[in-house]
């Protein structure tokens, strides 16, 4: 590399540090999990990604701002996430098992989702279409033979165990995520 390139390189860094951003300047440093935010803070839509994804301060990930409206069985929501583009950006899967489990409130009262208040979300189901506690698919199995998975109910904000081929007559939506340290399990 010719200190040519050096130097453009350098530049480039530079003016993206300091050119204004709106998403960027309410966005601060994630804790990594570290200390909980109490406040509506927490939560970031991001113009950059047409509001469709939301950055949660607390954790560092990006979380689509409504999730889908259709149950799936577990593979099928995993191809579904692998596959989506929310605002106009790939590299989306499902959340492992304590990423989704962050999300949860205990102190939130149902019928109302478990979610933190002031949350961005919308489209967060507590049941699902036959009337059944909503869940939601997580990445993360019992071990990797396993025929179950990792559900969260956004409705109690219980977390249990689910089947991964279940889909008639059940109540199993997903919500894709962006960033972190995810595990794409078999």
């Amino acid at each position: 590399m010719t200190n040519r390139h050096i130097v453009a390189a350098l530049i480039v860094l530079v003016v993206g540090l300091v050119a204004p951003s709106s998403a960027r300047a309410q966005i601060v440093p994630s804790p990594q999990w570290g200390e909980p935010i109490q406040d509506p803070s927490r939560f970031v839509v991001l113009a950059s990604f047409n509001n469709q994804a939301v950055y949660d301060n607390e954790t560092g990930l990006v979380w689509e701002q409504a999730p889908t409206n259709s149950t799936r069985s577990w593979s099928v929501a995993h191809g579904d996430c692998n596959a989506r583009a929310v605002g106009n950006r790939k590299g989306w899967r499902l959340p492992t098992i304590q990423e989704l489990a962050s999300l949860i409130d205990p102190a939130a009262q149902p019928p109302d989702p478990t979610l933190p208040a002031g949350h961005p979300f919308s489209n967060v189901y507590t049941l699902g279409p036959t009337g059944n506690t909503a869940q939601y698919w997580s990445a993360t199995t019992v071990d990797s033979a396993s025929t179950l998975a990792w559900v969260v109910e956004f409705g109690s904000g219980g977390v249990v165990l689910h089947g991964k081929s279940d889909v008639v007559g059940q109540s199993t939506f997903h919500w894709c995520v962006r960033g972190g340290q995810g595990v794409n399990p078999q």
